[in-house]
């Protein structure tokens, strides 16, 4: 059991830390800055820059926010796209002008290419995308070929 005095001085050491919480966050906030290729988020640019990361052989991944703070620019919500793995032909880009349905479906959680590909491409393309192997530092991975068989039997 902590003494009155141990007590004292967490709970002044959390109500300074929290008192100054929203200005770290503001700060944060000032700080993020995307250098990387911005992009008008169209259906076809994101269907675009998926099937590209699967024919490099690495696995598209989409973040909207850094530290809670989601990403934002003048032309409205911003995605940040990396392509990760892969034999590092596609580079990462901000997607700008991102309609908030696709944010909260981005947000849902893992598997946000494959939800993106079903609802602006074709069926074929996400088999074909769903087919292309995985490369993790020059060694195939068995994850993509695993995932195809679990959804299509193949």
């Amino acid at each position: 059991m902590p003494k009155q005095r141990d007590v004292r001085i967490i709970s002044a050491f959390f109500s300074y830390f929290f008192s100054d919480f929203l200005s770290i966050r503001d700060s944060i906030k000032m700080a993020i800055k995307l250098h990387l290729l911005r992009e008008k988020w169209t259906p076809e640019s994101v269907v675009s820059f998926i099937l590209a990361c699967r024919r490099d052989k690495g696995l598209p991944i989409f973040k909207s926010k850094f530290a809670g703070i989601p990403f934002e620019t003048k032309e409205g919500n911003a995605v940040m796209a990396v392509c990760w793995a892969g034999e590092d032909f596609i580079g990462s880009r901000v997607f700008t002008g991102v309609p908030k349905g696709d944010i909260e479906l981005i947000e849902e959680g893992f598997g946000d290419w494959k939800k993106l590909l079903r609802k602006y491409s074709t069926e074929e393309d996400l088999r074909r995308a769903l087919r292309s192997e995985v490369i993790i530092g020059g060694k195939k991975s068995p994850l993509a070929g695993s995932v195809f068989s679990y959804f299509y039997g193949t």
